[in-house]
């Protein structure tokens, strides 16, 4: 059985339920087109930053109203967590998006424009707890797998970037698990042909810079 993620959630005046989220009992359920995944919470506010234990976060995420409200050493300690996914989520609706992106690139931070927009950010992490969405696929077969893959590859329309990310953490996460080399530049090759259907590259992605 799979391992829950650990989603670290700082709050600056607000709370986790204003968040656009599925959240139960400290747990997180992201459910988006192509897979579910269940993800541990740990909340804090922002006040207690030194009091937080961040070496097992899998992802960061802060949340607040006043950009004015975090303070530059509690900035400084985000960009210290050595975590490839920190995120910031700012909720008062008069907030200046450019400004504030400016702000947090400087911290090593990814800023979220909307709540609505959210989900997408935190699906395109790629948590180790997902699964893809099949009524009728045997999850322990590769082969069907890779075939379902090449199928939703071909039909299906990418509607934003974030979408196209959490589809390809789905297939790193899977390359991973495949011991068979065939199989897995097999399955390298739809990553790679889903990677040039979205930029409109006719010739394909080369598999060998995939670096997976």
């Amino acid at each position: 059985m799979l391992k829950n993620n650990l989603l670290g959630v700082i709050l600056e005046n607000t709370t986790i339920s204003d968040l656009n989220l599925d959240i139960l009992n400290d747990k997180l359920n992201l459910n988006n087109k192509y897979f579910t995944a269940d993800v541990d919470i740990r909340v804090a506010n922002v006040e207690e930053y030194m009091d937080i234990d961040y070496t097992d976060l899998d992802a960061l995420l802060v949340v607040f109203r006043s950009f004015d409200n975090l303070s530059v050493d509690f900035l400084k300690k985000v960009k210290e967590i050595q975590i490839d996914s920190k995120l910031a989520l700012c909720l008062d609706n008069n907030s200046n998006d450019d400004e504030l992106d400016n702000h947090f690139i400087n911290y090593d931070v990814e800023y979220i424009t909307s709540n609505e927009r959210l989900l997408d950010a935190l699906s395109s992490v790629g948590w180790q707890s997902l699964q893809l969405k099949s009524d009728d696929r045997n999850k322990g077969d590769a082969e069907d797998t890779i075939q379902d893959t090449n199928e939703d590859s071909t039909n299906d329309s990418y509607e934003s970037f974030d979408q196209l990310l959490s589809k390809l953490n789905y297939y790193k996460s899977q390359l991973s698990q495949i011991d068979n080399i065939e199989q897995r530049h097999e399955y390298a090759s739809i990553l790679a042909q889903d990677m040039a259907s979205f930029i409109g590259d006719d010739d394909g992605a080369d598999i060998d810079d995939l670096n997976l």
